[in-house]
């Protein structure tokens, strides 16, 4: 299903010569987009040419890409200016310390790195030593504010929904689901009080819920696969949106308040129809999301100020295949530019890097990960 969900072809709307390979320099709204820099990492036995659950850091004055290395089963930590692997650990697949299913993760230093699976959330630091484990999804979970025969941990950074670990106050912060075998259709799971992310103090073991929720319109009709949120956790805010829409929600942590903002693509419709079949009709909710918009999550440039938030949309004329492209915004939404990414240029794991957004570039004839720089130069 992947490699027809991401068939790119090598067509820009507004965007002139985008196919080549230095292409730059391009009008999109008031912005322009330069994608002339391609950055190339020669790989190591260890590494794989794309990861698809990233977290860009700081470490030693320079950034560096941590991932999870599903080949690997492992966390990789690269440094983007150096060009090379920094460091990594092996996770164990067996045994009394096996982790499985890795569902997310957020690196805080060499001594914490929190990993999520779908029953523990695991403490490690990067020599592999099990610092703290915490169950979840479960009965014999000794976190405190956290009904777990109603909810259950929603981690899943490869589809937009991660976690965020606040050193200051240690809490980690991570998405909820309220758990229903018929979740996809049924108008009890939207339920303005059920919460869609909370926080965990990782020292008390306390869990509070916030009061982020599904909007109205999930009481009003069902969009089937496409009603999970995104999350983008900041230190003051949590911005997070949802597959179906060009809405962005941003709730401010200490007043617990969300603001509404309208952010539409130039290149998708601002809402996906609504679903009328059933949830175990499998086909019928694959043809769904082939038919309608799935909004990602947004990613965050702090140097430049600026939001990109991807969408992947149907191909105007061919059936089964996807077009994907990018919203650029300023810190108030405002949209500053849309453009459409050329083939073999993918959003799941980009990296809002100093440099501009990093999306991977699997074309490239050499051995290596690859990605190419979009930046966006505005007035």
């Amino acid at each position: 299903m992947r490699s027809t969900l991401y068939l790119f072809p090598c067509i820009y709307v507004i965007l002139l010569n985008a196919c080549a390979p230095n292409a730059s320099g391009v009008e999109a709204n008031t912005c322009t987009i330069d994608s002339t820099q391609l950055v190339k990492i020669p790989m190591s036995s260890e590494m794989i040419n794309s990861y698809k659950a990233t977290q860009l850091i700081k470490q030693d004055g320079r950034e560096k890409m941590v991932a999870y290395n599903d080949i690997m089963h492992g966390i990789d930590v690269i440094d983007l200016e150096q060009k090379v692997m920094s460091d990594f650990v092996r996770l164990k697949k067996e045994g009394p310390e096996k982790i499985s299913k890795v569902r997310g993760f957020y690196y805080v230093n060499k001594d914490s790195v929190f990993i999520f699976t779908d029953y523990k959330i695991f403490l490690i630091d990067m020599e592999g030593g099990f610092k703290q484990v915490i169950e979840v999804n479960s009965e014999r979970s000794k976190i405190n504010g956290l009904d777990f025969s109603e909810y259950v941990t929603d981690v899943n950074q490869e589809k937009g929904r991660t976690m965020f670990f606040d050193l200051s106050t240690h809490f980690l912060y991570f998405p909820l689901r309220y758990y229903r075998y018929d979740q996809n259709t049924i108008p009890e799971h939207y339920a303005r009080e059920n919460s869609l992310c909370g926080r965990l103090n990782i020292n008390t073991l306390k869990f509070e819920k916030l009061d982020i929720h599904y909007p109205d319109v999930f009481r009003e009709k069902s969009f089937g696969l496409l009603s999970s949120p995104n999350f983008l956790f900041l230190r003051d805010k949590i911005i997070y949106n949802f597959k179906t829409s060009s809405k962005i929600y941003v709730y401010d942590i200490a007043s617990g308040k969300t603001v509404v903002k309208e952010a539409s693509s130039a290149y998708a419709a601002a809402e996906a129809e609504a679903y009328y079949g059933s949830t175990g009709a499998g086909d019928e909710l694959i043809l769904h999301v082939g038919n309608n918009p799935e909004y990602r999550e947004l990613k965050y440039i702090p140097e430049k100020r600026h939001y990109y938030r991807a969408v992947i949309n149907p191909h105007p004329t061919k059936a089964r295949r996807k077009l994907s492209y990018f919203t650029v915004m300023d810190e108030q939404f405002n949209v500053l530019a849309d453009f459409q990414l050329p083939l073999f240029h993918y959003p799941v794991g980009a990296l809002p890097s100093q440099q501009g957004l990093m999306c991977y570039v699997t074309n490239v004839p050499e051995q290596v990960t690859a990605f190419r720089v979009f930046r966006a130069q505005c007035d």
